[in-house]
């Protein structure tokens, strides 16, 4: 038995491994409008989870359903279903801020480790989360995860 979970793990690390990205949206949820808005924005990008707005944080917060903690860039986390209790299951890759948009692109670690990006839209200093994207690696910067929303087509609801 053990061998066959082992051969498995190492099935699915080789997948990851050589797999192109792969990309998911909530495309009910993300607009044309919002995919359009955001491919012309001009963001600011932010590397501490404390310089996302606190709007941001309460709604993937109540997204959910808890505290989401999240490291900061270069910080110890929990990448792996390995867990530290102490450490946080995400971290935080960057993120993209304006007054209309904050999008959130993180680490999140466990058995499947991903890559995912929160698209929030921001009004009167209320957020609400309009899409969820998922990756098996991280974008390497905001012009590539603008392609990756904009060319985003298959619903799927992830749990952040």
């Amino acid at each position: 038995m053990k061998n066959l979970i082992r051969a498995t793990i190492a099935a699915i690390a080789l997948l990851a491994a050589i797999a192109p990205s792969t990309v998911h949206a909530d495309a009910a949820k993300l607009s044309p409008f919002d995919k359009r808005a955001i491919q012309c924005e001009r963001f600011t990008i932010v590397k501490t989870v404390r310089q996302i707005p606190r709007a941001v944080r309460d709604e993937l917060d109540r997204q959910n359903q808890g505290p989401m903690s999240m490291a900061d860039p270069g910080q110890e986390f929990n990448s792996t279903d390995v867990v530290t209790r102490t450490l946080p299951s995400r971290r935080l890759i960057f993120a993209a801020v304006n007054s209309k948009y904050c999008i959130v692109h993180f680490e999140h670690g466990g058995f499947a480790y991903t890559c995912p990006v929160a698209i929030v839209k921001l009004w009167h200093h209320k957020a609400k989360l309009v899409g969820f994207l998922n990756a098996n690696r991280p974008y390497k910067d905001l012009a590539a995860l603008k392609k990756a929303i904009a060319t985003s087509q298959t619903p799927d609801v992830s749990n952040l």
